[in-house]
């Protein structure tokens, strides 16, 4: 446990209409800078409501804050503060213009040059600073702290003030923002949140989830802009254009969507009708590299053969799943030639399972998804130097692309602890089922690795399908035994063949792990061998 005070003394005023807030959050008494990056606040109606909220206040402004801020523009801002006795800043755009007007905040009252606070790192005489963001991003708005460049002599440092003692966000000024500029401040957010998520890496759990959730939540909805003009009273026709590439288009159960215009946002929950107006020739010439003969393997294997490496990393399954049968003979040539290419007959190779994904099924079910996670299985026993990091309780049935990556990534090295890096000591894997015998009560008794640690005992243990002769699957009941076996039996099947353990698209239910908390991998096992 580490033990911290955490104090954040900046006001967040959040909504729309909030930028009003301005009269009421500076002292009426106070001698006021607005600094500004570009014009874009002019455009957008941001000005506007600045000006509005600060009638008949004593202001003056200062445009031209450039990205990363260079010193010799915050300086000239510094000299006119000095000159015209300011005592409030207000800094209206993004980070960099925020970044900026902290240190113009220490600049106007430091008698020496600007530039020796930089390369102090901090100030503690400011005058006060509040804020208007206009773009979802950055972080600077509630923190003390600014990057400041010199272009002149190509030098960049951090540095650290006071925090600004209020800030507002309006999120309906981003939505006049050019697509670049979102994509750039998702980009920055993602960057932001995944330097807390992975710089911690001990028992951070709380702030792990604020991270996940973050990065779960969608920051801004697709924006489709419609001209005020062209809206009327009452109904209006929406025409899409769609241009889809395989499936039936629709909307993905249980993910937010939203339409918005101008200010408003409505969220598209409910059903919706639609007719086909026309439908488009179908493209021609749109065969991408990848499905191309052995497109994929001269552009992104062959140039890496003259490089040397520790070990390979595999992620990928999903589009074999209409032929699960192939794939573990494709993929352990695959790893043979890919030692070949690379002269290392010995190289780690580290196989991501597939994660679970789709609707869960009531009653046990043939699988094309298991059956692949099998052969994943299958590769990783029998390929000398291969392992496999199991996902099935990782994944999120409406997405194939799950987000969480973190526990992912701390699996994979453990597997990487022992495989390169020759760590025997640690737990590196889940429970790997060994065999199977039936005993005198007709139940059937699966053995695990010993190797990787004892299993888990719990309440009520899932995921357990068990078949006699006839092939016929049903759940099974299954309970923890001296310490890495499972017992398991169905009261209508005396004489069990068969059982399977997570043999699902989606296996939410399997629950199986050992002690240091890692799942056991989907599998089937039978009496006499797998």
């Amino acid at each position: 446990m580490d033990n911290f005070i955490f104090h954040n003394p900046t006001r967040l005023i959040f909504g729309k209409g909030m930028i009003a807030q301005l009269s009421q959050q500076i002292p009426a008494d106070k001698r006021i800078m607005i600094t500004f990056g570009g014009g874009s606040v002019k455009t957008n109606g941001v000005y506007e409501q600045v000006i509005q909220a600060l009638e008949g206040r004593d202001y003056t402004e200062f445009w031209g804050i450039e990205s990363n801020p260079d010193i010799s523009t915050l300086k000239k801002a510094i000299e006119s503060g000095k000159e015209k006795n300011i005592d409030f800043l207000l800094a209206v755009g993004g980070g960099s213009v925020i970044d900026g007007t902290k240190l113009i905040s220490a600049g106007i009252p430091y008698d020496g040059d600007a530039w020796e606070l930089v390369k102090k790192g901090s100030a503690q005489n400011t005058i006060p600073l509040g804020t208007v963001l206009t773009i979802p991003a950055t972080g600077s708005e509630m923190n003390n702290g600014a990057v400041i460049s010199c272009r002149e002599t190509h030098e960049k440092y951090p540095f650290f003030s006071s925090h600004p003692v209020f800030s507002i966000l309006d999120p309906t000024v981003t939505f006049s923002l050019p697509d670049y500029q979102i994509a750039c401040g998702l980009a920055d957010t993602f960057v932001h949140v995944m330097e807390q998520y992975m710089t911690k890496t001990n028992e951070s759990y709380l702030m792990d989830r604020w991270s996940e959730s973050i990065l779960r939540t969608p920051t801004l909805p697709r924006i489709y802009r419609v001209p005020a003009s062209i809206l009327k009273l009452g109904e209006n026709l929406v025409t899409v254009r769609l241009i889809n590439y395989g499936g039936a288009a629709s909307f993905v159960p249980d993910k937010p969507y939203c339409l918005a215009w101008g200010i408003d946002t409505v969220r598209l929950s409910s059903r919706w009708k639609y007719q086909l107006g026309c439908e488009m020739p179908a493209r021609t010439n749109s065969v991408s590299f990848q499905n191309v003969p052995t497109g994929m393997y001269n552009s992104m294997i062959s140039p890496l053969r003259n490089l040397t490496f520790t070990g390979a990393l595999w992620y990928q399954g999903e589009t074999n799943t209409g032929r699960p049968n192939e794939y573990e003979e494709l993929l352990a040539a695959m790893i043979i030639d890919w030692r070949e290419k690379l002269a290392d007959k010995e190289l780690p190779f580290f196989i991501v399972q597939l994660a679970n994904f789709m609707q869960t099924h009531p009653e046990p079910v043939e699988s094309n998804w298991a059956a692949l996670r099998e052969a994943q299985r299958q590769v990783a026993l029998k390929v000398p130097n291969a392992a496999l990091a199991v996902a099935i309780d990782l994944g999120e049935w409406n997405d194939i692309h799950p987000l969480n990556k973190k526990e992912l990534a701390r699996r994979i090295s453990l597997l990487a602890k022992r495989g390169v890096y020759g760590d025997k000591k640690s737990v590196h894997n889940g429970p790997m089922c060994t065999g199977m015998t039936v005993n005198h009560e007709g139940k059937a008794i699966l053995s695990f690795e010993a190797g990787t640690d004892k299993l888990r005992v719990v309440d009520e243990l899932k995921g357990f399908a068990i078949a006699g002769a006839d092939g016929h699957f049903q759940w099974a009941e299954a309970v923890v035994v001296n310490g890495n076996q499972v017992a398991v039996w169905h009261k209508d099947i005396p004489h069990p063949v068969t059982v399977r353990y997570g043999w699902d698209d989606n296996p939410v239910h399997a629950n199986l792990r050992n002690m240091a908390g890692l799942p056991a991998s989907p599998f089937p096992i039978s009496l006499g061998g797998q």
